[in-house]
């Protein structure tokens, strides 16, 4: 398991870092920041991940399966194909966003030029991603750890100057925001320049070829993403804005199991795909990989448990004391997430990312349907339920469908 550790170890640690960074800054605007200027931050951000999955169009997960399928010469290709298209499409969408009528851009609750940075901030970190997926996949884990220590620091200096300049401005919380993806996303272009993955020639076959892997994992992240929130809609519209806010802090407790299990994911995806590629390799193999990190996702859940109910009571006033009861249903829900993604994985080494947009789209429309009916009739602990019972959904049904998949395959 020399490989698990090295992939699952360095690179995990060094996603969750990221992840821990960018938590800290959010904090940091929240302290110095009025309501109304946060808002604006959480517009911002909002923004930015719904343009990043637009504008990535699932390519950096194409990238990383063809490079277990393609000559090296060819993937180059591809990644140079990956990024033409990225940025072609980026702006396409910035002459969009500057000829769209000001009363839709209102919509967006943003001034057009900030929005425009949203869609550039988008699309650095759509670029940095490309990168750390090929360095990750290729193993070239200095260079990996050395960008990542480059966005966690920008990220923490850029953060930490504008409260320590005592700045109480939305304006300059973004611009401290955007500082991360736009410098590395510069170092991740040169990277790419030297390992010969940026190119004149743009490979219309392949790209199309990555495309038909690539957009369907669009609709796949977005419903993931609308499971994780349209509930705090239906809260604060069922049953009030303070009763949302309880949830949410309950949300965000419970999401330290989804922001390890998904740093940890990413980062033992390639030492999966590297398994499955190499069909000599005994299958004792894979199910001791993934048994490893199954049992590591329900230790680390089953102890985060045991100590947020030891010390919340002592560090929760009492008008929050139902967290007690919210979070451990929603650290369950994380857990069965993160063994769904286990089973992901398998469909997409094997391309069958329509069947996963399908499973998860299918999962977000239960979530829907339930939260409306379960929410009203029994309060928000029914919102915790539906996320534990829609995750436990996702898990069975990609389970089924990854193991009729890889069998297939064999």
């Amino acid at each position: 398991m020399k490989a698990l550790w090295k992939g699952g170890g360095a690179y995990g640690l060094a996603n969750a870092g990221i992840a821990g960074a960018q938590f800290v800054a959010i904090l940091v605007f929240a302290a110095a920041l009025p309501p109304d200027g946060f808002g604006y931050v959480s517009i911002f951000a909002v923004l930015s991940v719904v343009l990043s999955m637009v504008t990535g169009m699932g390519l950096s997960a194409a990238a990383q399966q063809a490079f277990f399928k393609l000559p090296l010469p060819e993937f180059q290709h591809l990644v140079s194909a990956i990024v033409a298209a990225v940025l072609l499409l980026a702006l396409a969408l910035a002459v969009l966003l500057l000829v769209l009528p000001a009363a839709l851009v209102a919509y967006l609750n943003l001034p057009r030029p900030w929005v425009l940075l949203a869609l550039g901030s988008a699309t650095a970190q759509v670029l940095v991603q490309l990168v750390l997926t090929v360095l990750q996949t290729r193993e070239q884990i200095g260079t990996y750890l050395a960008m990542v220590a480059l966005q966690v620091a920008t990220v923490l200096v850029s953060a930490g100057s504008f409260y320590a300049l005592g700045a109480t401005r939305w304006q300059g919380a973004l611009l401290a925001q955007v500082a991360a993806p736009l410098l590395t996303s510069a170092w991740a272009l040169l990277v790419l320049a030297r390992s010969g993955c940026l190119q004149r020639r743009l490979d219309a076959t392949l790209l199309r070829q990555a495309l038909g892997y690539g957009l369907p994992l669009v609709p796949h992240q977005v419903a993931g993403w609308t499971m994780s929130m349209v509930d705090r809609f239906i809260i604060a519209s069922s049953l009030g804005v303070a009763q949302a806010g309880v949830y949410s802090l309950s949300f965000q407790i419970a999401q330290a199991t989804n922001i390890v299990s998904n740093s940890f994911n990413q980062a033992l995806v390639p030492v999966l795909f590297r398994q499955l590629a190499d069909k000599a390799r005994a299958p004792g193999r894979l199910l001791r990989l993934n048994g490893l990190y199954g049992a590591g996702l329900a230790l680390f859940s089953l102890v985060f448990v045991a100590v947020f109910l030891a010390a919340a009571p002592h560090l929760l006033s009492p008008s929050y004391a139902p967290v007690l009861v919210y979070t451990p249903w929603l650290i369950l829900a994380f857990f069965l997430l993160a063994a769904s993604r286990i089973a992901s994985n398998f469909l997409l080494f094997h391309g069958r990312t329509g069947v996963l947009a399908i499973s998860t789209l299918s999962a977000a429309a239960v979530s829907l349907t339930a939260n409306l009916w379960l929410v009203p009739a029994q309060g928000v602990i029914g919102a915790c339920w539906t996320s534990a019972a829609t995750f436990l959904l996702l898990l069975l049904v990609t389970s089924w469908q990854a193991a009729t998949c890889h069998r297939r395959s064999h």
